[in-house]
């Protein structure tokens, strides 16, 4: 089977590893899940005082990110998926970071964001001021009822198909944000089902995963702000041969200029 997005697992110790083989039999087990085109690699284990993982509960857990970036630049993958520390699980940059001790139904919201999906319970301050302001056409949020017809045609939907349901996404900047099914989601609540229509969503977006943002593109960026403009260029290379738009533009840039990127 062709997989239109591969995950490259992370983990610094068994418990870790243990929890990731649970999490992908798990994934194996959901029929909707499994059966989006979406590949697992083997795991990479990485020595835990390389990746220095925090163990803060309530807090964001964090990683020593650049220590991953040899095997980022190898591509064959296009998001990591980081098992280790303990804390809230998030999804940034096309890194997913679990604790050790995830549930399935954590790692299936976070895994939903890669597509773009946002929570759909009040989001920070500075999220919702980037998140609800922004023209991206997102799967499960509209910022205005206006967009109702906006979304059917980038989503290719029949209007019977779509519930909107105020949601408290945009709640700090002020705006009421909606979610196009009128029952509670697992991006409210982790423990929810997932509606159909988000499954279809999920298909629709796996269907264009050239627009989906690589972590090569994240990785190049951190390379930039270390000046190492070789790492610079094989990682936008490594995003750009994915498709992706933006690394093909930054590219086209820094081949027009004569000295540096």
């Amino acid at each position: 089977t062709s997989c239109s997005l591969t995950l490259q697992p992370v983990v610094q110790s068994k418990a870790g590893s243990r929890q990731l083989q649970l999490l992908q039999q798990q994934w194996q087990q959901d029929p909707a899940l499994s059966s989006l085109s979406v590949c697992f690699l083997p795991e990479k284990r990485i020595n835990s005082t390389d990746l220095q993982c925090s163990y803060q509960s309530g807090q964001r857990i964090q990683c020593q990110y650049p220590v991953l970036m040899p095997y980022v630049a190898q591509g064959g993958f296009s998001q990591l998926l980081v098992v280790a520390g303990e804390g809230n699980a998030n999804y940034n940059n096309g890194i997913v970071q679990l604790a050790e001790s995830s549930s399935f139904e954590v790692f299936r919201h976070e895994f939903a964001h890669i597509l773009g999906f946002i929570d759909e319970y009040s989001l920070s301050a500075q999220v919702a001021d980037t998140e609800c302001n922004s023209d991206k056409i997102r799967p499960n949020l509209l910022t205005d009822k206006n967009q109702l017809d906006v979304f059917l045609q980038h989503w290719q939907l029949q209007p019977d198909e779509v519930q909107l349901m105020p949601v408290d996404s945009c709640n700090k900047v002020g705006l009421q944000a909606y979610a196009p099914v009128n029952n509670l989601s697992f991006m409210r609540s982790h423990e929810a089902e997932v509606p159909h229509l988000y499954f279809n969503l999920m298909q629709k977006v796996l269907a264009q995963p050239e627009l989906i943002m690589p972590v090569q593109y994240f990785y190049a960026y951190l390379a930039r702000q270390q000046q190492d403009w070789q790492s610079w260029r094989l990682l936008m290379e490594q995003a750009a041969k994915q498709g992706y738009p933006d690394a093909k533009h930054s590219l086209q840039e820094a081949s027009a200029i004569p000295t540096a990127p």
